[in-house]
């Protein structure tokens, strides 16, 4: 029997295959067991759905490991799959190009699911920011909270389990209506990617939170092509859902929204993906150049999510769900101003491969500011940890020269270190959010 043990900031994991401009892998959210501090996967699955599978195997052929773990990924070649309009491996596009409305889907796929929901605590009279909880099968994720980005099937500086799955590569090769073809690196080999796939994978390593296949055209694009990568992210997302209410297995879907920069577009977008039995919304596509536009996006567009989709009777009808009700999630932004933006702006969670990023590259987190270990200052001061009030196993046992040691014989425990105390930093810094939500302060 799995012994649950209540924990202030449970991290579910996500995996990410780089910080690229096009999100075309699989993507999901998995809470942590007691116990946990592992994951595993690098898994694509083989689909028939292309007419192709070079690698030997039928759809769906792969095993992953029951509600440990999860994958997130994004890939190259934007350029060369925004003007990739022709079919996958010659074949014809099959799939409509008219997204399915609300109505399409059943009416029991809009009814509150007893597994997995967002039970919202306290909402601040100063801004949009709010303290929940969301329950999932596995664990609670206390709100506002941090995510873990994990790369390749690991969390970098962390234990990992033996990798299950199958050969991924970053390269796309084709992006069209049917989903995308990627080339493997090793041998060659073309691995085509479908919404139902995605879906299919991240069930068999049983996430918690699925998220689906999406596309994120680069920062900067024609307003015509940027509406066409939108309007295919909708009919991929809402294929993805169809897929998923197949066999839900006690397993939650978030949309992700798109749109860019282009206030119409995102509005659209919200508009649509909400009337869906989504189980949670998250925010995607390129969120601006740097904080200010991502601050001034959030700001026009999170009130959105606050209205409740009632009529004038006040009942919430179908393809009109209450998204006051729902988490919200910010994809890929969690450094430390962006957290506390957002925050103030109703995200709920949010993961970034920021704590370790930094951690690799010889930065620890701490409430004094950054500490760039490689520094000579921090060869002899002694008895102090990295950061006076944490208590991660890190700053207990471990003092700044010690740490810079590690880091200058390139040590590969430093690492390990290093992370463990970012990621306590990180859950720290959300834990004072939700406090001082509470107290009124934020």
């Amino acid at each position: 029997m799995l012994q649950m043990v209540q924990r202030p900031s449970p991290i579910p994991k996500i995996i990410h295959h780089g910080d690229k401009q096009l999100r075309t892998a699989i993507r999901c959210f998995s809470t942590l067991k007691d116990g946990d501090e592992k994951v595993t996967g690098n898994v694509v699955s083989p689909l028939s759905s292309f007419g192709e599978d070079n690698s030997g195997e039928s759809g769906g052929g792969f095993t992953g490991s029951d509600n440990s773990s999860a994958t997130s990924s994004s890939t190259t070649s934007t350029s060369r799959a925004v003007n990739s309009i022709a079919s996958l491996n010659g074949n014809k596009l099959t799939q409509p190009l008219t997204p399915p409305g609300p109505e399409t889907f059943p009416a029991w796929s809009y009814e509150p699911r007893p597994f997995f929901h967002f039970e919202l605590l306290y909402e601040s009279k100063k801004s949009l920011a709010r303290v929940g909880r969301i329950h999932t099968p596995h664990g609670i994720i206390d709100t506002p909270g941090y995510v873990s980005v994990a790369t390749n099937a690991a969390l970098k500086g962390r234990a990992s389990q033996k990798k299950n799955g199958r050969d991924f590569n970053e390269n796309a090769v084709k992006v069209n209506e049917e989903g995308v073809l990627f080339r493997s690196y090793r041998d060659g080999r073309k691995i085509p990617l479908t919404p139902e796939s995605t879906v299919q994978a991240q069930k068999a390593f049983g996430a918690d939170i699925i998220i689906p296949l999406d596309e994120l055209p680069p920062y900067h694009i024609d307003d015509a092509i940027l509406r066409d990568s939108v309007e295919r992210t909708h009919r991929w997302e809402a294929r993805s859902l169809k897929e998923h209410l197949k066999n839900v297995r006690n397993q939650a879907m978030y949309c992700v929204i798109h749109g860019g920069l282009n206030r119409q577009l995102r509005k659209e977008s919200v508009n649509y993906l909400t009337s869906l039995p989504f189980d949670g919304y998250a925010i995607g596509g390129s969120l601006g150049k740097n904080g200010d536009e991502l601050m001034e996006l959030l700001g026009w567009m999170m009130p959105m999510f606050n209205e409740d989709g009632s009529n004038s009777s006040g009942e919430v009808m179908q393809g009109h769900v209450n998204r006051r009700n729902k988490p919200r999630h910010l994809l890929g932004i969690a450094d430390e101003p962006s957290i506390l933006g957002a925050v103030r702006h109703g995200i709920d969670t949010m993961d970034s491969c920021y704590p370790t990023r930094l951690s690799r590259h010889g930065t620890l987190l701490s409430r004094e500011g950054k500490v760039h270990i490689k520094s000579g200052r921090y060869s002899r001061q002694y008895g102090v940890p990295v950061d006076r009030e944490c208590n991660c196993s890190t700053c207990l046992h471990y003092d700044r020269p010690y740490l810079w040691h590690l880091f200058k014989a390139k040590e590969p425990v430093f690492v390990q270190l290093a992370t463990i105390h970012n990621l306590q930093y990180m859950n720290d810094l959300m834990e004072k959010q939700r406090q001082m939500i509470l107290e009124g302060k934020i």
